[in-house]
């Protein structure tokens, strides 16, 4: 494949703010290289998912970890065709292979990527290029929050926060996929969580709480992709004694914070909050990282038919209407994944 010297990319050019004011579609911006001691793989990019990650880096809350550099290219999770691979390039890919990669250090939301080896896999057969960008970082993150955090085992019951989002989708086929027998969600899209795998949907719309339908019932494990203090708070009634509780958003940042866990002390005592220990069991989720594994449980789970991303009805998206793209994904309004097509 010919590489041209310049590309249409998504651009950050120079300081911190929401999207649509801060990034831009340049339309001849420079196409990355390889170097020539390079172990990467340069892509052709198809489509891209944006999660609620990619906007907090724009936004700035993550400049004090992320060391980004301006000007730079957004986003994470990709699909696409292999042009080239590096001299220091160990694995089996070649040019031509379909590929989906996760966490590439940004620059996703272009036609071309450098994707590390590591984070570079071949795609399920199953899926279409706008379907398998949609995978990585959300099925990756529940799978790693179930298999791993929470350490689900067949039989057990697990109760998602959140089963409509892009991360929460996934979560409700992997708990089934991993053999739980019992899954409660709450949302407010019934149908969409009963076709994902959840036994039990609690509609917060109707005015549910799941903290009242649930109590007693001793569940094994709840998955948060929501967050908020109220959230851990109702959990209490739910989970059995040695439960876990996992999140990934904590009291609505990424991660639990200080703040976070002095307003949890307040509401329901030390004793209950001690990390990896107590009543139940708190665990402030990150990704792990060496996900190879994980990639081909999912790659199995797909192409077993077990697991099927969901898209957002508006999805895919145009790469020219990357701020409407943006706009549904910060509205939380989003029923699965918010996908862009680059080509």
């Amino acid at each position: 494949m010919a590489v041209p010297q310049t590309m249409r990319a998504l651009v950050q050019e120079s300081e911190y703010g929401d999207p649509a004011d801060v990034l831009s579609l340049r339309t001849q911006h420079a196409t990355p290289t390889l170097k020539e001691d390079s172990s990467e793989v340069l892509v052709k990019v198809h489509a891209v998912s944006i999660n609620p990650i990619d906007y907090k880096i724009i936004q700035g809350f993550m400049k004090l970890i992320s060391k980004t550099q301006f000007p730079f290219v957004p986003g994470s999770d990709l699909s696409g065709t292999v042009v080239s691979v590096g001299a220091q390039y160990t694995g089996t890919l070649k040019a031509g292979d379909r590929v989906w990669a996760d966490n590439i250090r940004l620059g996703a939301i272009a036609e071309f990527a450098r994707v590390p080896q590591t984070k570079c896999h071949p795609m399920p057969s199953k899926l279409s290029f706008e379907e398998a960008a949609a995978v990585p970082l959300a099925a990756l993150t529940s799978y790693q929050a179930l298999k791993h955090k929470g350490n689900v085992q067949r039989g057990q019951s697990v109760l998602i926060l959140g089963g409509s989002g892009g991360t929460g989708t996934f979560a409700l086929q992997i708990a089934k996929a991993l053999g739980a027998s019992q899954v409660a969600t709450t949302s407010s899209s019934e149908e969409l969580c009963k076709s994902c795998g959840a036994d039990t949907v609690i509609n917060y719309k109707k005015g549910e709480e799941f903290g009242k339908i649930l109590a007693g019932q001793n569940y094994d494990m709840v998955f948060d992709c929501v967050g908020g203090v109220e959230s851990w708070v109702q959990s209490q009634k739910v989970l059995k004694s040695d439960g876990k509780f996992v999140t990934i958003v904590g009291d609505s940042t990424d991660n639990l914070t200080v703040t976070g866990l002095l307003c949890i002390t307040l509401v329901t005592g030390w004793r209950k909050v001690k990390t990896m220990c107590g009543y139940p069991k708190y665990i402030s989720f990150l990704t792990n990282s060496d996900t190879q594994a994980d990639y081909m449980a999912l790659h199995d789970f797909i192409e077993e038919g077990k697991l099927k991303p969901v898209l957002d009805p508006h999805s895919p998206y145009s790469l020219s209407n990357w701020k409407d793209a943006f706009a549904m994904l910060m509205s939380h309004r989003a029923k699965g994944k918010v996908v862009i097509k680059i080509d």
